[in-house]
């Protein structure tokens, strides 16, 4: 099974990107810097809401309008709360993607248009494997639920099939709740273990995020990567 998409898809996609890589020097009185273009969330479960941000940078001298953001599918939404981007400054798009009603590899997209003679549009490029898992590396759980009053909760992942494995954190829907990585390493049949407790004095309500790890085994040269979907309610 591919841990992550292959180095010739990936070139395939920015290449085909209306944008691409931005270059060293700038190429116009707008030069335009941007987050990764592909974000993988890796393996996940089925029927969750995954949260990623992108955000794109203007370092040119003239603010650039935001015509227009939308998504590849119904699945998805991608929300900015910038109509333009000032120059300076860094408009931020954040995406929501349910992995309802999908099994397996999947890729998805996010354009932002602007009103920019140079940078058209910029298109970001989202991938999961939804269902699966690579080398018995299951988180337990593989999603968390906290109800009103509930504290922290323990995620495990459990080394059956390697020498040694070790995760870290590579991103974060939101600041909802807080992550301890209580043990990061382990060897084979020892078990990885994650603290998450939800952040104090939110307010009343649901809070719905997803955080994402990577796992890096003695034998694979690229990290396994996990998502974690969360749900925190608070009365």
């Amino acid at each position: 099974m591919k841990i992550i998409a292959t180095a010739t898809f990936l070139l395939l996609i920015l290449t085909s990107s209306a944008v691409g890589e931005p270059s060293e020097e700038p190429a116009g009185p707008n030069r335009l810097v941007y987050s990764e273009q592909v974000f993988d969330f890796g393996h996940v479960g089925i029927d969750f809401k995954l949260f990623h941000t992108f955000y794109i940078i203007n370092n040119g001298p003239e603010p650039v309008p935001i015509k227009r953001v939308a998504t590849s599918c119904d699945c998805s939404r991608i929300r900015t709360t910038d109509s333009q981007i000032d120059p300076g400054d860094t408009a931020f798009f954040q995406l929501e993607f349910s992995t309802r009603n999908y099994y397996g590899p999947t890729t998805k997209s996010a354009t932002v248009q602007l009103d920019d003679p140079e940078y058209s549009e910029v298109k970001f490029y989202y991938l999961s494997t939804i269902g699966q898992w690579y080398g018995n590396l299951k988180p337990q759980p593989f999603s968390l639920f906290f109800l009103a009053g509930a504290d922290a909760k323990k995620i495990t992942l459990e080394n059956r099939a390697f020498d040694q494995i070790s995760w870290e954190l590579v991103d974060r829907g939101h600041t909802t709740f807080d992550i301890d990585m209580v043990k990061p390493k382990a060897a084979r049949d020892e078990t990885l273990t994650i603290k998450v407790t939800p952040a104090e004095g939110l307010a009343s309500g649901t809070y719905l995020s997803s955080f994402t790890l990577h796992v890096t085994t003695a034998e694979d040269q690229k990290p396994v990567i996990l998502t974690i979907p969360v749900k925190i309610v608070k009365y």
